[in-house]
């Protein structure tokens, strides 16, 4: 079930909407609110996948409303809904990034067609979103980090493997990647080969061609983590690995991750883990013939 949000001072549009809800048995668990500053409470309080809203409502308007849902939640789906046919309300909802515009009185096929295109659309981006949310780099251990990367990694491989079946190629073309989605697991896929490389948030930016600003909204929304965060999680869990499964110095192991500064690298370990890296080789190499806690 999709967790929505329905905010508008009209009870009668309430009534509408949630009768039409039930009526076409559409997937989501719908909460309601009679204004817009009711509305931004309860999205303060909890997570929603999906805001409807009106335009004109007292103490906070819908396009106000829509901005804070955005800030609040990056990857939620916003729908606008208005009996004031005014491109000027048009225009701001889309520059907040809201895609779908309703005029009231709303069309029940329109509105069950467009709610099954949303929620089509918030499933499968949850598929990727939500391990990644319980991970953020909830536990930090490295165990879950390994988990994360392996769930990441498998994520991407079928993502290649259905491209490759429908004649697309992943990597080999991005200017093809002309989707949110794929710039996305392209910029992932590429992390993961090269996370001993300097990976500026501008040099990625680069390589498919969009503002640096843009990537950094883009592949949190996309992701539910902040690009920095997953590029550390990537380093993290590769660090783990050389630890456990070979006798490099640390030194020669913080270049192998990408930290050039050996200090830094430990900090940054003790700081994820709680453990130095010296500790957790100590606890945990295969090598030397330790017990894998």
């Amino acid at each position: 079930m999709i967790h929505t949000l329905i905010a508008d001072d009209s009870k009668t549009e309430l009534d509408v909407l949630l009768f039409l809800i039930e009526k076409n048995s559409l997937p989501l668990d719908a909460v309601t609110a009679s204004n817009g500053e009711e509305a931004l409470e309860k999205l303060k309080k909890e997570r929603f996948d999906l805001l409807i809203t009106d335009i004109r409502m007292p103490f906070l308007d819908g396009l106000s409303l829509a901005g804070e849902a955005l800030r609040l939640y990056p990857y939620i789906k916003i729908v606008i809904s208005s009996g004031y046919q005014d491109f000027s309300y048009a225009k701001t909802a889309i520059s907040l990034g809201v895609k779908e515009y309703l005029l009231k009185p709303v069309n029940p096929e329109e509105f069950t067609e467009l709610i099954l295109q949303l929620t089509k659309q918030i499933e499968k981006e949850q598929i990727l979103r939500i391990p990644l949310q319980a991970a953020v780099t909830e536990d930090t251990s490295p165990r879950s980090l390994h988990d994360l990367v392996e769930y990441m990694t498998s994520e991407l491989s079928g993502s290649r493997q259905k491209e490759s079946s429908s004649g697309t190629s992943f990597a080999s073309d991005v200017s093809g990647l002309d989707s949110s989605n794929g710039k996305v697991r392209f910029i992932c896929d590429y992390i993961s080969s090269h996370y001993s490389e300097d990976l500026s948030l501008e040099g990625l930016a680069d390589m498919i061609y969009i503002h640096p600003d843009y990537l950094s909204r883009m592949f949190k929304k996309e992701t539910g983590m902040n690009l920095n965060r997953y590029i550390k999680t990537i380093r993290m869990n590769k660090a783990c690995q050389l630890l456990e499964n070979s006798q490099q110095k640390i030194t020669a192991i913080s270049a192998a991750v990408g930290y050039q500064n050996c200090a830094y690298f430990i900090r940054t370990f003790t700081s994820t883990f709680g453990i130095s890296p010296e500790k957790y080789r100590q606890k945990n190499s295969r090598k030397q013939g330790g017990k894998k806690s």
